[in-house]
This record gives C-alpha cells, structure tokens and sequence, in this order.
C-alpha cells in the first residue's frame, strides 16, 4: 500500500512539474532562461548512481526535460530545427570528441574512462544552454515577475556560499552542494588548520565560483540602473542582494574576479545613456566605498591567510 501511494504521489509530481514546464515553454519561454540561471544558483547536488554522471543538479534536470517538450513540440507541429551555426558546430566538437573515444577504445587499447563521455555530455549540454538561454526576450518579461524569481535564489546562493566558511555550513551544508572527496577533504583542512583560506562556493572552486557572483553583482547593479524605485522595501531588499554579493565576490579572495567586476562596472559606467548617470554614480560610489571597509575588516584576518576559530 505505501509503494502504491509513493508511485502514486510520483505520477501526480511528474505531471504536474511537466503540465508546468510545457506551460512555460509554449507561452512564456522568456522566462526558462530565467528559471534555470536561478536553478544553477542554488540547486544541490544530486546522486544519480551512473558511472560517467555521478551528480545532477536541478538546473539539469529541467534543462533535459525543457528539451525533450519543446523539440517534441518541433516534431508535432512538423517544424524544423533550425539549428544556428554555433551549435552545428558544438555539436560537432562533441561527436568528434565521441568519436575519438571509440576510436581510442577500439584500435588504440585505450581504456575510457567515465570522465571521458561525462565532457561529451557537458558539450551537449552547452549548446542546449545556448539555444534555451536566446529565449530571453525583455519584452515578453515582467520586471516584478522576474524579480520574484530572481532575488530569493541570489539571496539563498549568497547565504549558502558564505556560510560554507563557517563550521555549521562546513559539516551541514557543504555535503549537498559538492561532490563527497571534495567536501572530505575540505572538512578535513578545516579540522586540522580550524578555518578554510577562502569561499569555494557551491561548486567547489573559489575562481569558478567568484566569476559566477561577479555577473550576479553587475546583474544587481544594472537592474538598479535601469529599473529603479522609490518604495523602500524595494530599496532594502536590492541593497541586501548588493551587498551580500559583494561580500560574497570579497570572500573568494579571486583576483580575477575583482578585476571582472571592476571591468564590467567601468562598462556599464561608459554605455550608461546620460539620463540614468545619476543612478550609476550612487551605486557604484556605494560599492567600492563597501568593498573598501570589508578591505579594512579583513586586514585585521590573519593576513588574509583565512577566517580562524581557533580562539573561539
């Protein structure tokens, strides 16, 4: 009886996730880039039981199951692919790749390993990335909408990152975000040395991780230009979303990365039209005047050698 109600409660989920994602595919496809860049913020590891995919985020797996409704939508309506020449051409970086595998394999004795076919599936990946990311259309968006969507996932990718530097999220959160030797082995630095040098956010790397929290806060700092208001809720929440992103990027300690971030604000300083340069002036002049005193704060940290609780 409870294998029946668990299968039971599994169609009902399936369906419903699936009624919900043909919905958005079909009349509002602006909105899945949107859905899976929040999804790739915040989504946990987890365990398939493959040998060459051991881990899947959610970001994943509604890429996979966005792909199979829209080009099955293709095949009913009986319309081409249209495929551009970006992705003839990943495509054909990855059947090469596969090709020189089995190649490899069957002529050469050389062993593949998992790791060998999981990169032909992340180039596969990509250009579905690629094609569902040039939905994206800011006209078909609504701008309270999106920022519904948009500001719970950078506010909980902001918490989850920073406190993987704390022991609570070292031992409680770390294991769903990363890969099990990954997180072993940071646990046991964190044990042996009490602090970590840097944040490695959710996907391990403090670089890669960085990078990513550098396009969160230009994104912020560009939706404070373009879309400002005056009511003060709105006002405090963008300026917490601001400036735990930036602590956040700080933490990381990744000189690419600033200098991303310091890049990309000279940008949006330059290509700002003339009507909004006011705006542009009072945040950045706030973001650097932040950094400077989280700068300060951590001069006082072991030398920006890591936060220590070895005096706790």
């Amino acid at each position: 009886m409870k294998t029946l109600f668990n299968v039971a409660a599994f169609v009902l989920i399936a369906v419903t996730f699936l009624g919900f994602l043909n919905y958005i595919v079909q009349k509002k496809r602006s909105y899945v880039p949107v859905i899976l860049f929040c999804l790739i913020l915040v989504s946990p590891l987890i365990p398939t039981g493959l040998p060459f995919k051991k881990y899947v985020r959610l970001n994943e797996i509604f890429l996979i199951a966005t792909m199979l409704l829209y080009y099955a939508a293709i095949v009913v309506k009986n319309k081409e692919i249209g495929l551009r020449k970006i992705e003839i051409l990943l495509l054909l970086i990855g059947c090469s790749l596969l090709f020189s595998i089995l190649h490899g394999y069957l002529f050469l004795d050389v062993i593949p390993t998992p790791l060998d076919f999981n990169q032909v599936f992340n180039i596969f990946m990509f250009c579905f990335y690629l094609r569902f990311g040039l939905f994206f259309d800011h006209h078909d968006i609504d701008t309270r909408v999106m920022g519904k969507i948009f500001f719970p996932a950078i506010l909980l990718y902001n918490f989850i990152s920073i406190s993987l530097l704390f022991p609570w999220g070292i031992e409680n959160i770390m294991p769903y975000y990363l890969p099990e030797h990954m997180t072993t082995r940071f646990q046991e630095f964190y044990t042996s040395n009490l602090y970590l040098p840097r944040s490695m956010g959710i996907v391990g790397s403090a670089n890669s991780s960085a990078i990513l929290t550098a396009i969160i806060v230009l994104l912020i700092i560009a939706w404070m230009i373009y879309t400002p208001r005056t009511d003060k809720k709105h006002y405090l929440l963008i300026s917490i979303l601001l400036y735990s992103s930036l602590l956040n990027l700080f933490l990381t300690f990744s000189r690419n990365a600033l200098l991303s971030f310091v890049l990309g604000t000279a940008y949006l300083v330059i290509t700002t039209k003339s009507t909004y340069k006011k705006n542009v002036s009072r945040i950045v002049l706030l973001s650097f005047i932040f950094i400077f005193l989280i700068s300060i704060g951590l001069l006082y940290t072991v030398e920006f050698g890591g936060i220590s609780y070895e005096n706790r």
